[in-house]
C-alpha cells in the first residue's frame, strides 16, 4: 500500500502528470497522489501491466485520481496530448525509459541484477533514442505540458540529449540533475516550451547543467 492513507493536501491546486511506462507497481502515482495530492494519466503498451497498476491504484484508494491509457506502440504521449486543451495543459511528464537497444547484446550485462519485462528493458535504438522521441513528440505539442523529463542511465545518453535541447531554439527552459546510488548514476532531464519568467530569464543557458560528473552509469 501507499506510505499514508490520509487524504491529500485540500488547499494545493491539482497537478496531473504523465507517468510513461507506469508499470504494474503504479508506484510513483501512488507516492505522488498521496504524498503530494497530484493526479496522473498512467500508460503503458502492455495491457496486464495496466490491470495490474489499475488494480493496485483501487486497493490504495486512488482511482478517482489515477487513470490509465494503453499506449499505441508508435505513440509514447503523443496520442493524450493531440486533444488536449492549450488552456489546461499536463504538469509533468516522466519516464525512465527502456535501457537496452533491441539489438544490443545483452549478454554482456549477465553480472548486472535488472527485473521487469522486454517492454520495460528494452526498445529500438535503447533509451537515447526513445529520449529523442520524446523531445520530437514534446516539440509538436510544446503547450500541451508545462515541463517534459526523463531519467536516463547513460552518461553519453545524457549529453545527446542534452545537444538536441541546447541546439532547438524553441526550448525556454532546460534543468538536469545527477542523482547517485553508491556509484551508480542516473540523469534527469527537463525541459519546456513555455515563456520563462521575467526573474527566471537566462536558465537556458545551464540552468542545473553539469558535464556527467563521475559515477558509472548503467553499463
Amino acid at each position: 500500500r501507499a506510505p499514508s492513507d490520509a487524504p491529500p493536501p485540500s488547499h494545493r491546486p491539482a497537478l496531473v502528470g504523465i507517468d510513461i511506462g507506469v508499470g504494474a507497481s503504479c508506484v510513483f502515482p501512488l507516492l505522488g497522489h498521496r504524498l503530494y495530492g497530484w493526479d496522473f494519466v498512467g500508460t503503458d503498451i502492455d495491457q496486464e501491466t495496466l490491470s495490474w497498476a489499475h488494480l493496485n491504484a483501487h486497493l490504495n484508494g486512488c482511482c478517482e485520481h489515477i487513470s490509465f491509457v494503453r499506449s499505441p506502440a508508435d505513440s509514447i504521449f503523443a496520442h493524450l496530448l493531440e486533444n488536449r486543451d492549450n488552456e489546461h495543459p499536463f504538469t509533468f511528464t516522466m519516464c525512465n525509459p527502456p535501457f537496452f537497444d533491441k539489438d544490443e547484446r545483452r549478454s554482456v550485462y549477465k553480472e548486472r541484477v535488472t527485473t521487469g519485462g522486454n517492454q520495460e528493458l528494452e526498445t529500438c535504438g535503447g533509451e537515447l533514442e526513445f529520449a529523442k522521441k520524446m523531445f520530437s513528440e514534446s516539440l509538436a505539442h510544446p503547450q500541451a505540458v508545462r515541463m517534459f523529463t526523463c531519467m536516463l542511465g547513460k552518461k553519453a545518453s545524457f549529453k545527446a540529449l542534452r545537444h538536441v535541447l541546447d541546439e532547438n531554439s524553441e526550448v525556454t527552459v532546460v534543468h538536469t540533475q545527477r542523482f547517485f546510488q553508491g556509484r551508480t548514476a542516473r540523469w534527469g532531464v527537463a525541459w519546456s516550451f513555455l515563456p520563462v519568467p521575467v526573474e527566471q530569464t537566462g536558465e537556458h543557458e545551464g540552468a542545473g547543467w553539469d558535464d556527467g560528473g563521475s559515477g558509472e552509469d548503467s553499463e
